[in-house]
């Protein structure tokens, strides 16, 4: 059923109607408006996957077909997934889902509660373990373990591309990342006015430019309560939570973010928290420590990020930390009283996961039930 589904958008096909495509121009929307759910693991490993919605057909025509529907995994996953490599670069728009948008005026498209685990998401560019591409949509609830590699712009651990009007929420990534650039932990590149939150990257991610433990490049969009504990490598700009922070319009904003893991780089602009930021950024609360021992937070750019010299235990359980008036020594507010760290909703300090850091509730608490 799932690779049917993948089969009609590929193949400019519908079934249930022809009411369930919606045509723009050269622009193809799928399933708007139209809701499918999983309702048990699925195991792919025997076949070559075709994502579901597509760039470019096999032979490298393009084709701008999106699925344009609702996801919903029903908490379960999908292993094995395997993207071939095809010829030259490979092929672009690759993971569970290629691309995504909406197709509705009335209702985003949506992926969530699923995870993609035990895979192989590799490409050109638009590569992510659960969606390469996904704009004006919603993606919340979803996880990957497997490795995303390519050989191109725009890599994620989760998604590779969040376009224009996205909302990507309460995701996070535990497998490989490696690209060229605008390369993350959890999302490649993201562009104006999507919105990332409550989110978290643990392992290694690479590439040359635009590097980030969390997201590799964001432009005019706001990021959120995220945090990296994985290494970080490349070229130029690379940083711990964000690579480069740029703004064309829309103001971008970081805020509540830390990075505890390693952080490297050959060339220019490289920062504990983000390489490299341009005017018009916003960003606050950012810190970093742990593993990641160079001394300056941002690599260059406005902005500013505060290390984390003290014992991890006492950083994560002193109370003191998380109010809106508490100070470093010189005076100066650890908490902007703007943008307060929500210790009630969204982070947790109750049950030391992480090496004692903060993480979020909703996974912590998973993490109890299992144990």
């Amino acid at each position: 059923d799932l690779a049917f589904l993948s089969w009609t958008i590929y193949n400019d096909q519908v079934y249930g109607g022809s009411d369930n495509k919606y045509t723009s121009g050269s622009n193809n929307y799928f399933y708007s408006d139209i809701y499918f759910k999983q309702t048990t693991n699925l195991n792919l490993s025997a076949y070559y996957w075709q994502p579901i919605g597509i760039g470019y057909t096999r032979d490298g025509t393009s084709a701008s077909r999106y699925f344009s529907g609702n996801y919903d995994g029903g908490g379960h996953t999908v292993s094995g997934v395997f993207t071939p490599a095809g010829s030259s670069n490979g092929y672009s728009y690759q993971g569970l889902f290629g691309r995504v948008y909406s197709g509705s005026s009335t209702q985003q498209a949506s992926i969530a509660n699923l995870g993609v685990i035990d895979s192989f998401i590799r490409g050109y560019q638009y590569v992510g373990g659960v969606v390469g591409y996904a704009s004006s949509s919603t993606v919340s609830n979803v996880y990957n373990t497997g490795s995303v590699s390519g050989t191109g712009n725009y890599v994620g651990g989760v998604v590779g591309y969040a376009g224009s009007y996205a909302t990507i929420s309460n995701e996070y990534n535990t497998g490989s990342v490696s690209g060229s650039s605008d390369v993350g932990g959890v999302v490649g590149y993201a562009y104006s006015y999507s919105t990332i939150s409550n989110e978290y990257n643990t392992v290694s991610v690479s590439g040359s430019y635009f590097v980030g433990g969390f997201v590799g490049c964001f432009n005019a969009a706001t990021v959120r309560n995220v945090y990296n504990t994985g290494s970080v490598s490349g070229d130029s700009r690379v940083g711990g939570v964000v690579g480069y922070v740029t703004s064309t319009g829309n103001n971008s904003t970081l805020t509540n973010v830390y990075n505890i893991g390693l952080v490297s780089g050959t060339g220019n602009y490289v920062g504990g928290v983000v390489g490299y930021t341009t005017n018009r950024s916003d960003i606050t609360n950012t810190y970093y420590g742990g593993d990641c021992t160079l001394d300056v937070g941002i690599g260059s750019g406005s902005g500013s990020a505060k290390k984390i010299d003290s014992l991890v235990e006492e950083w994560a359980k002193n109370e003191e930390w998380y109010s809106a008036e508490a100070t470093l020594e010189d005076g100066t507010l650890i908490w902007d009283s703007a943008y307060p760290w929500d210790f009630e909703n969204v982070w947790n300090i109750s049950v030391v996961f992480n090496g004692g850091y903060p993480c979020f509730d909703a996974f912590w608490t998973d993490k109890l039930a299992q144990n």
